[in-house]
């Protein structure tokens, strides 16, 4: 007597090939950039999940860095958490140096720059610091060095310091608060 089994909700016996998924992605993005759909992030981490280069887009890690950003307010909280969290964990999955270039490429161009950094922060992406460092150098101010000396790691503090000491602050150690923490949701 033979036994058959069915997987639900599992991606490894899906028909679908990565261009399918693709295309569908490319709708998404070209309807807005800014709010990455939840299906599309369903797609997304499909084809992270099979090593897809299709994954590693400019377009796809730029897309998702910016919903990220857009589910952060000004003072680091998250307007949407669960939706939030989908995108987080899509970003982790990826490649840390491809999600890295996503954040620099749109912290210099971007005008919600403080929402990216946050989300790089929070993000806490190893080896990400020294981009993030250079980010602050070329268009910190005092709340961003802040953000970077309160978040927790310890090369951030360290570029906050040295963006202070450039700029004329002094840094004064007490009571105060942490918007964004380095590596945690």
């Amino acid at each position: 007597m033979v036994f058959a089994s069915t997987l639900y909700g599992c991606d490894l016996f899906s028909k679908e090939t990565d261009e399918q998924i693709w295309k569908r992605i490319q709708i998404a993005l070209n309807q807005d950039t800014k709010h990455l759909p939840e299906d599309a992030l369903s797609d997304i981490s499909k084809l992270i999940n099979r090593g897809s280069s299709f994954a590693e887009r400019h377009e796809v890690l730029d897309a998702l860095v910016m919903t990220g950003a857009f589910l952060l307010d000004e003072n680091a909280n998250w307007i949407d958490k669960s939706r939030a969290r989908t995108v987080y964990n899509v970003i982790e999955k990826g490649k840390d140096d491809i999600a890295v270039e996503a954040l620099v490429r749109n912290v210099l161009q971007a005008e919600h720059r403080l929402q990216i950094l946050f989300l790089g922060i929070k993000l806490g992406i190893p080896g990400s610091e020294e981009k993030l460092v250079n980010a602050l150098m070329s268009h910190g101010d005092k709340q961003m060095a802040e953000d970077y000396l309160n978040s927790g790691s310890s090369k951030l503090y360290d570029g906050g310091k040295q963006w202070a000491e450039a700029n004329g602050y002094s840094i004064l150690t007490g009571p105060g608060s942490t918007r964004a923490h380095w590596g945690r949701f």
